[in-house]
């Protein structure tokens, strides 16, 4: 019992890796490039207080994603979850790759906000 539990984790594991490696660039790569050419039409020297604000509160949001991103991994590691369902699996795994997909786009606003300021 122990090592089919064992086998369908791993399996689990390899599809939540597989799904987020496919939903992490695709995201990506568009957002990127509107906002690369919005910078090259119209620059500015300086951020706006709005722009300053978000700038410092990144860091934040970003470190308590973070430690929810690190929670779900332990979560995700340990043997627990796994005696919950295959329901519960998915909603964890779900919830780990948007929280990396989200994490990536914060991260991406943050440099791009520092680049300016």
């Amino acid at each position: 019992d122990w090592q089919q539990q064992r086998a369908r984790a791993r399996q689990l594991a390899a599809q939540a890796a597989r799904a987020a490696a496919a939903a992490s660039p695709a995201p990506a790569a568009p957002p990127a490039a509107p906002p690369a050419a919005a910078a090259a039409a119209k620059p500015r020297a300086k951020l706006s207080y709005k722009e300053q604000r978000e700038l410092d509160e990144l860091p934040g949001r970003i470190s308590a994603l973070e430690q929810e991103q690190a929670a779900l991994a332990a979560l995700m590691a340990g043997s627990a979850l796994y005696t919950q369902g295959a329901a519960r699996i998915a909603e964890v795994t779900q919830q780990h790759a948007a929280l990396d997909a989200t994490l990536l786009d914060l991260m991406e606003r943050w440099e791009q906000l520092s680049s300016r300021g």
